[in-house]
């Protein structure tokens, strides 16, 4: 993980995050 990563992570686990519903539907059929 960069350092440059870690900040952006913030943004990115919110869209990623598993508990997001951006990928909730994507999990779901």
């Amino acid at each position: 993980m960069k350092p440059n990563e870690h900040k952006t992570s913030k943004s990115t686990t919110h869209s990623a995050s598993p508990k997001s519903p951006t990928r909730s539907p994507s999990r779901q059929p």
